[in-house]
């Protein structure tokens, strides 16, 4: 351990209440309960971590902080956040039921949960259909992110049975200790990949101190924890050796998890002068599809999911809402190729790889290249959960921006019409919500782009 990880005196105390505030912020969600139940005060307790989480990234910058206190830190939070039910999401529900599909030797892809071809399997599961959400759409899912659901859906079995009510249950912790696993992964890879690439180690608090963070994987068992693990532990790799065998599989593994980790593969093949990291991502996607080909229905209909997910979802986000509503004033909702969705997204999709051409053409590093990427990717999406912004926090901490770091920190903020949506189905996002999250960041970003220019 060097000396900039050593802590001493004042300075220790300053990190332990630092930390102690962190804990009873996620302490006092996890005490309030669901959030359809008591909005208002668990919002104000995640953000007032929130807060604390920009105090300790801003020291990070100018004051040591041991590695076992950012990992140590990090475990302790997600020991707190496994506690919480907070109820931001149901997809567990939909990762369990996949993974049992999966287990059974069913593709996932072929139907829709409600289909009538699933009647034998809703038969099998009673009490884990209803809680499934979304059972007209197939599962969106990339093969090795499938098969991941029903090896953690096995794995549930071996929890004793005693210790919770039903099997559901014990489903869903499983999923959330392995995903808590995934998500430590990501900060250990980080505090590597901070120090390869000449950043203090401490850096790495900005994923591992972070109660957003916690809450989505230790808490509501997000599997973006999986694909972030593979592609940050892959990064860490190649930082020390760019050709890396190693580091390029876990970041095609990382893609097979989750497609949007492959846009590091075209800028690590200009690199490397050779398509090498392409085929290497290829190879393992087409490895992970094969699990599938001896199942019933096979790999058929793999893409019909996120085909169905890339058209119609929408949530919160920051651009795209005016890109749609500009072209909703003179085109018509018919689902045709003039419908608003499809030209929205087809401009969004072509700004996107306009602007990753201009970062390969410029020659810009990888790992750079790719966080940029990232975060144009989350500035653009028609879908802005609060779980996918945790791709860019590894790069937040290479490459520290007040921008980012801001729009992290109040993004919570976007579960606010979540209990209306619970109780009523109906998504009601207040006036004041996008001026709150989209202003700051905006501004922010438009000074951090004018000082890099002069």
């Amino acid at each position: 351990m060097d000396s900039s990880d050593s802590t001493s005196g004042r300075g220790a105390w300053v990190w332990l209440a630092l930390f102690l505030g962190l804990a009873a912020s996620l302490g006092a969600v996890a005490w309030l309960g669901p959030i359809d139940r008591a909005r208002t005060p668990l919002i104000l307790a995640w953000m007032a971590g929130q807060a604390l989480w920009l105090v300790a990234l801003a020291r990070a910058e100018r004051a040591p902080l041991a590695t076992w206190a950012v990992l140590g830190g990090a475990l302790l939070l997600r020991l707190i956040a496994l506690t919480t039910d907070a109820r931001l999401s149901d997809d567990v529900y939909r990762y369990l039921w996949e993974g049992e599909l999966v287990s059974e030797g069913t593709s996932p892809w072929a139907f829709t949960a409600d289909s009538p071809e699933f009647a034998a399997v809703r038969a099998r599961h009673a009490d884990l259909y209803p809680k499934v959400n979304h059972p007209d759409v197939a599962a969106v899912y990339p093969p090795l992110y499938e098969a991941a659901l029903a090896t953690i859906a096995r794995g549930s079995r071996l929890l004793p049975a005693s210790a919770f009510a039903n099997p559901i249950e014990r489903g869903v912790f499983g999923f959330r200790l392995a995903l808590t696993a995934a998500d430590l992964a990501v900060a250990a890879a980080l505090v590597v990949l901070c120090r390869r690439r000449g950043r203090p180690g401490a850096a790495a608090l900005a994923w591992a101190w972070s109660p957003l963070v916690a809450l989505e994987f230790a808490g509501a068992s997000h599997m973006d924890a999986l694909p972030i693990a593979l592609w940050v532990g892959g990064l860490a790799v190649l930082a020390r050796n760019q050709k890396s065998l190693a580091g390029l599989a876990l970041v095609g593994a990382a893609g097979a998890v989750k497609y949007l980790a492959f846009i590091s593969t075209a800028f690590f093949a200009r690199e490397d002068r050779s398509l090498r990291p392409l085929w290497i991502a290829a190879l393992v996607t087409l490895a992970s599809l094969a699990v599938f080909v001896g199942m019933d229905h096979g790999a058929s209909g793999f893409l019909g999911g996120i085909s169905e997910y890339t058209f119609r979802w929408e949530t919160h986000n920051l651009v795209y809402r005016f890109v749609e509503g500009f072209f909703g004033r003179f085109a018509a909702y018919d689902e045709h190729w003039s419908d608003p969705r499809r030209l929205a997204r087809a401009l969004i999709a072509a700004a996107w790889l306009g602007y990753g051409a201009w970062l390969f053409l410029r020659r810009v590093e990888p790992i750079v290249a790719s966080g940029r990427m990232i975060g144009a990717f989350l500035v653009l999406s028609p879908t802005l959960h609060p779980w996918y912004a945790t791709w860019v926090l590894p790069f937040v901490a290479l490459e520290p921006r007040w921008s980012w770091r801001v729009l992290l920190a109040v993004l919570p903020l976007s579960y606010w019409p979540l209990p209306g949506w619970i109780h009523d189905g109906v998504w009601r996002e207040p006036a004041w919500l996008w001026p709150l999250l989209a202003v700051p960041f905006f501004t922010l970003r438009i000074l951090e782009a004018r000082r890099a220019t002069t």
